[in-house]
């Protein structure tokens, strides 16, 4: 998932006539583990209770986007961190 991560933003700064960054892959590989935690958190959350499971897609949707639109025009450092 990272490398794929890594490829759209490649492809972003490629047509911002940029390069990618250390702090871009940084990003990238964050999104990534993200991604993948919030996935398996909702698919977790499904599994335990079956009566009131809740949606897969929608929450999984949500997060991936906001995650990815983070990723690509971030508002900031994503730890917390500031911005230089």
């Amino acid at each position: 998932m990272a490398d794929a991560l890594r490829q759209i933003v490649a492809e972003r700064r490629q047509m911002q006539g940029e390069q990618m960054t250390l702090e871009d892959e940084r990003r990238a590989k964050f999104a990534a583990e993200s991604m993948l935690a919030v996935m398996d958190g909702v698919q977790l959350q499904w599994l335990m209770d079956e009566e009131d499971a809740p949606e897969l897609v929608e929450p999984i949707e949500f997060a991936l986007t906001a995650m990815l639109a983070a990723m690509l025009n971030p508002p900031g450092d994503l730890l917390g961190e500031a911005s230089s």
